[in-house]
């Protein structure tokens, strides 16, 4: 935390300044108060001259406002043509990770775990919003009432968009070798930070040291990272793969955050094969070939790589627009299992915009009922999606399970499966209803759907064994991934491979467990 200096402004725009809290690089960081007396961050920019830059600013702030508020900070406000130009975002109390590793020493177990599992889910956020962080080190994840933020996206451009700053600016330990080497950053260079990052708070050392500016950089760019005795087992690994010199041996952050619920490790010395779901390009490839006269050609995909022809009676992906609905549903599983003391109107509105009438009265009465404990108490939730799949689909409703972590005011942190019901209202996906614990195996809304049919309604049937619901994680080039949620609320991923005219469980791992 830092001091106040002389020569600090009393108001930037229309916030009130408080006091100084970080400076850096990239500007200076005050705590702020608005007109409706709530604190937040100001960051008081360099004077932007040229407008040029002014506009790529301007575009990257829209980007970033898309990214999810779980594990991050939003923005707020922003204006780039005051003195100073200044960006506005919530502002989150608590000590930094540096802070923290520096005061109490390093950290281990399951708070190790949490902090990995909590930055490798913002960085998911932010990659997927088309942005990348660029500066991601210990003192730019804050250890928050409700968990680990990561802050300061002051270093963070557009993807596949000019940079607005081409210099390689930040902490040399926690800088990328293609960074330092010269070469356009890109989110892989986001990976090495989070995984130098961990390292520090494993070991409470930089793993490539904090000696001289040119010593850490040829280690960075040469040398092996020093990870010590701590962390061991399937995080060792995965800083390891994280710290590859190479930025396409290194895992994508969605990849990265698979193997921490997995707690498994990529494989060595290659890049782990990206989990993408070929879904949509079967959809295309089929409405094309068929188009064309020559009827719909049905192929399954492997992992890796784009889909390959299969023989008659494969498995039938999901249609295109259940693959929309499972992003609502994603993004609705954060929405009503999220709020806050200070957040409760918004939260409401929220509600009301993610849902449909059967749904919403659900979750206001329940965020109404416990409205005054929540403002009493101060309690703070938040919640994100890890995993989906697809139930069962029709065109006006989608099943979509989805399986996530929730952190709570105090260090409460769970993990668990819903399975959630989205409708079509116009043209966007909203959730209709969350199935109870004990919901009827022949509902309505998996038996009278267009999806699963055919060899997919098998696959599905053979994971099933008694388990409350099941549905299609990715097609494989051998069979498929299937997420299986229990009575209990536990979701397990198990591997599918045919067995004569129907399936067989290969493995089976439960979710976030040890």
């Amino acid at each position: 935390m830092s001091a106040s200096r002389q020569g600090d402004p009393k108001r930037i725009g229309r916030y009130q300044v408080l006091r100084r809290i970080a400076a850096g690089g990239q500007g200076v960081v005050f705590l702020a108060v608005g007109d409706d007396d709530r604190q937040v961050a100001v960051k008081a920019l360099p004077r932007i001259a040229d407008e040029a830059a002014r506009h790529r600013m301007a575009a990257e702030l829209a980007l970033l406002r898309r990214v999810s508020g779980f594990c991050t900070v939003q923005v707020l406000d922003a204006d780039l043509t005051a003195d100073p130009p200044h960006i506005v975002t919530e502002y989150v109390p608590g000590p930094s990770l540096d802070e923290l590793v520096r005061q109490d020493g390093p950290l281990h177990g399951e708070a190790l775990e949490r902090l990995a599992i909590a930055t490798a889910t913002a960085l998911t956020a932010i990659h997927r919003a088309g942005v990348a962080h660029l500066d991601l080190t210990p003192r730019n994840v804050i250890i928050g009432p409700d968990g680990p933020r990561v802050v300061d996206f002051g270093l963070a451009h557009a993807l596949n968009g000019p940079a607005t700053n081409s210099l390689v600016t930040g902490t040399p330990a926690f800088i990328a070798p293609e960074q330092l080497a010269g070469h356009p950053p890109h989110t892989a260079a986001d990976v090495f930070s989070w995984a130098a990052t961990i390292a520090y708070a494993a070991t409470g050392r930089h793993p490539f040291g904090n000696d001289a500016v040119q010593t850490v950089v040829y280690r960075v760019l040469h040398q092996e990272p020093d990870l010590g005795a701590e962390p061991d087992g399937f995080l060792r690994g995965i800083l390891r793969a994280c710290l590859a010199k190479n930025p396409a041996d290194r895992p994508s952050a969605q990849d990265l955050l698979y193997h921490l619920v997995d707690r498994t490790s990529p494989a060595p010395s290659a890049k782990a094969p990206p989990r993408k779901r070929w879904w949509i390009l079967a959809a295309v490839a089929a409405a094309v070939i068929a188009a064309s006269g020559g009827g719909v050609a049905v192929w399954n995909a492997g992992p890796g790589g784009p889909p390959a022809s299969a023989p008659t009676g494969s498995v039938v992906p999901p249609p295109l627009y259940a693959q929309e609905a499972e992003q609502a549903a994603r993004s609705a599983y954060g929405v009503v299992n999220s709020f806050g003391h200070k957040t409760l109107d918004q939260d409401f509105k929220a509600v009301d915009d993610a849902t449909t009438g059967r749904a919403n009265v659900e979750y206001t009465g329940r965020l109404q009922e416990q409205s005054r404990q929540i403002r009493d108490e101060e309690i703070v939730q938040r919640a994100t999606a890890a995993e989906s799949g697809i139930v069962a689909a029709r065109t006006d409703r989608v099943v979509v399970l989805v399986w996530g972590q929730v952190a709570t005011t105090g260090g409460g942190y769970r993990l668990g499966g819903l399975v959630m019901e989205m409708r079509k209202v116009g043209t966007v996906w909203k959730l209709d209803h969350v199935w109870p614990r004990g919901p009827q195996p022949d509902s309505a809304e998996t038996t009278t759907g267009e999806w699963p049919s055919g060899r997919a309604a098998t696959l599905l049937s053979a994971a099933k064994d008694g388990s409350r619901a099941v549905a299609l994680d990715t097609l494989t080039s051998t069979g498929a991934q299937v997420l299986r949620l229990g009575a209990d609320g536990t979701v397990s991923r198990l591997t599918m491979v045919p067995d004569g005219g129907s399936f067989e469980v290969e493995s089976s791992r439960e979710l976030g467990a040890s």
